[in-house]
Parts: structure tokens; sequence; C-alpha cells
């Protein structure tokens, strides 16, 4: 089985395509509130990755939910994630990752053998305040930023291949948890540049978005 945490019918469409959350569009009050808890079984011999992984997601979001999508082009308030240092260096806390987590190509193994030990590292973490990511491509995480910033975050910041990174800042709290521990860490955008080496500039751009036409 393949376990998806808790999420909203808004965000298994975006895992689908895969999007970020601001690029889903038409989804109505209860797609984006309502919380689902999913278990996906696969077939025997059924690849599971990074490349799989949203085929896998449509095919439960439209036999769960009945969904029926387009795609659209629309002009969008943006955030580009682009190196913020003239020499293009990236910072301390983002460093080629020496695992591939994708499982794009899985190690040769019999059947019974479990998986190499460094694979263990593997992972994607985000709690407030931190994010920490090992063996993974930009993307996840680029996906990840946009929902704590709340725009759409378009990469240009070129770093092929798959990655490291930790990051910490002050999570923005909502008045319900302004009760919660002080923090000194500042806010995303300065923690994004001195611990990464990248930096996030406004824009607008043409971004690829999907319309929901049809979900229940």
């Amino acid at each position: 089985g393949y376990c998806l945490l808790p999420l909203t019918a808004q965000r298994l469409v975006a895992v689908a395509f895969p999007l970020q959350m601001d690029q889903v569009v038409n989804a109505p009050a209860w797609a984006r509130s309502d919380m689902y808890e999913m278990l996906v079984k696969v077939g025997e011999g059924t690849a599971v990755n990074i490349d799989t992984v949203p085929q896998i997601v449509r095919e439960i979001a439209a036999d769960r939910f009945g969904l029926k999508t387009h795609e659209e082009t629309r002009e969008l308030p943006v955030y580009l994630l682009v190196r913020a240092r003239a020499d293009r260096a990236t910072g301390s806390g983002l460093k080629p990752a020496a695992v591939d987590c994708t499982l794009r190509k899985p190690p040769t193994r019999a059947p019974d053998q479990p998986l190499p030990a460094e694979l263990s590292r593997c992972g994607l973490t985000q709690r407030p305040g931190v994010v920490s990511m090992s063996g993974f491509p930009m993307d996840p995480f680029v996906r990840i930023l946009s929902n704590i910033v709340g725009r759409v975050v378009v990469d240009r910041a070129g770093l092929e291949g798959n990655w490291d990174l930790d990051l910490e800042f002050a999570p923005d709290l909502s008045p319900d948890s302004a009760g919660g521990p002080p923090t000194d860490r500042p806010s995303i955008f300065s923690p994004l540049t001195e611990q990464l080496g990248l930096k996030l500039e406004a824009g607008r751009a043409p971004v690829s978005v999907v319309a929901i036409d049809e979900i229940r």
C-alpha cells in the first residue's frame, strides 16, 4: 500500500497533476476544507515512485470524487525562485544529494532483500518553521514553498538533480496559535537567502492551471 496523509480534495488534485495549490482552480468550498484520509493499494509489480504517484492519484480522484478537469493558462501573481548570490553558489543548507530517493531506478536486489540502508535518509518533512528534504528534486520543495508564502512559485533557480536541504524560519502563527512559544527566527524570505542561497522575486507570469469541471 501507499499511504497518503490526511488531505483535502483540492490538495489531492494538486498531488495528482502535480501542481501547487493555487494552480487548482474552481474547487468548491467543501473540497478546500473537508479532510480525507486515504490508503492506496497498488497491484504487485506496480512501480510507486516520484513519476508514477501522480497517475495513481489521478485514478483515485476520478474514482472517489468523479473528478473531471481541463487545463488552462492564466496570468497570476507569482514569486520567481532564483539564485540570490552573484556566484550562483547555494547556501550551507542546500547541497547535492548523495542518494537518489526518487526510486526511478530502484537498486537491484532480491525480492526478500531490504532496501539499502542509505535510503533510510530519504524524506521530506514539513512542520511549523522547518522544512527538511533528502534525496529529491526541487519540485516538492517548490510546492511546499508556494503553500507557505501563499502564492504560486515559479522555479527559475536551475537546480537539476536531487538535493538535500534544511530550512528554518519563523512560522506564520495564526491567531489561534498566537500563544505558542516565541521565536527569534526571521520569516522565510531572509532564511531562504541566508541558508539556501535562493530568493523570491515578486512578479506576474503565465501559469498552467487545472480547472475543476466536476467533483462530488
